[in-house]
């Protein structure tokens, strides 16, 4: 498939890519994404769990990756104690990062919770 390389730079703004059912794709996915012209990606963690491999993609790709370190209301639940810590020195370990994926959407208010 040949893919159309686009005029302006963009910007990926919101993905996923440390979600591992995406781990034997990423290269292809990478690879597309230049191809095509997106110059850098925002990869937006929901929960503790994923902010290793958030950070390891900045890591591996940094001409490509921003990591974005946040805790979903989905996932809140799950959080331990010291993630407020814990999230301070992901920012500070890397400090062209963002805070997200925080949930502002409220796409589903039943699972919503506080930290």
């Amino acid at each position: 498939m040949e893919i159309e390389k686009l005029n302006h730079p963009w910007y990926d703004a919101h993905n996923h890519l440390q979600d591992p059912r995406l781990e034997p794709f990423l290269t292809s996915v990478l690879r597309d994404c230049r191809q095509v012209g997106i110059q850098r990606m925002i990869v937006n963690g929901t929960r503790e769990t994923d902010w290793v491999r958030v950070a390891k993609l900045a890591v591996d790709y940094p001409d490509m990756v921003i990591p974005a370190f946040g805790y979903h209301p989905w996932w809140s639940g799950e959080h331990h104690d010291g993630w407020e810590k814990s999230l301070r020195t992901w920012l500070t370990e890397f400090p062209m990062a963002s805070v997200g994926e925080i949930g502002l959407d409220r796409w589903i208010l039943e699972s919503q919770q506080d930290l």
